[in-house]
């Protein structure tokens, strides 16, 4: 049986009245999301580098990425914004999103570790606290394109409805 389903988390949203109750209640969703994609990716980085001796830094980076994408896609699009309205190009946009990510992660990595010597868990942490930020804005804007989309109504996008009135 599933933690959640998606009829509850939908009962929920719709007690998040108004916009800042929808956005504190997405910012809380993709926090816990994005700490469990985080140490997924971050244990993966581990192993390689630690456990397996298969990869130095930068390269366990690449592959821990490569690995973590579609357990990324899914849980965004299934629990931080599972009330977007879909549509056909919601993962080409994840696509191209996560290939900016995948670039600032390698990036990080390789500056942490090569240019300045520093540890691969500082790249790591560096990660941590650059790609959430920078991803939840582009998620929120572009990917899922959360309220205000044209031919929309806000409340329809963000799946947040209103009772109906008393007569």
């Amino acid at each position: 049986m599933p933690f959640y389903s998606g009829r509850s988390m939908s009962v929920v949203i719709d007690k998040a009245r108004g916009p800042l109750g929808r956005t504190l209640f997405r910012v809380v969703r993709y926090g816990f999301a994005g700490l469990a994609i985080s140490i997924v990716y971050s244990l993966a980085v581990v192993v390689l580098v630690a456990g397996l001796h298969v990869a130095g830094p930068t390269a366990a980076s690449v592959i821990a990425f490569i690995l973590v994408l579609p357990i990324g896609y899914v849980t965004h699009r299934r629990v931080t914004f599972l009330d977007a309205v879909p549509d056909p190009l919601m993962p080409l946009r994840f696509a191209v999103t996560t290939a900016a990510s995948f670039g600032v992660a390698i990036g990080g990595m390789y500056v942490v570790t090569d240019v300045l010597g520093k540890s691969y868990l500082l790249g790591i942490a560096l990660n941590w606290l650059v790609i959430p930020a920078m991803n939840f804005l582009i998620y929120c804007l572009w990917v899922f394109r959360v309220g205000g989309r044209p031919g929309v109504p806000a409340d329809a996008a963000s799946g947040a409805t209103e009772p109906a009135p008393d007569r």
